[in-house]
């Protein structure tokens, strides 16, 4: 585990962290959410569903029909 000792900036009532080079997100990160464990507060990216991906990605969902049996029709006494 790397510590590294970093600034807060407060700005119009809001606490930014300014985060190193070296511990900073990887570029395509534009979203985390924050954890808060008593005086800790973790940040890490937010994770997205299926949805978000096929959203980025542009690509409709075209599931194959499901091949079934025909419907029997029954009789319940």
């Amino acid at each position: 585990m790397s510590v590294m000792i970093t600034k807060l900036v407060l700005t119009e009532g809001t606490q930014l962290v300014c985060l190193p080079e070296a511990v900073a997100f990887p570029e395509g990160v534009k979203e985390v959410e924050i954890v808060v464990r008593g005086d800790e507060r973790i940040l890490r990216p937010v994770k997205r569903g299926i949805s978000d991906f096929l959203d980025k990605h542009n690509k409709p969902v075209d599931w194959p029909d499901r091949d079934e049996p025909p419907t029997t029709e029954r009789e319940w006494d």
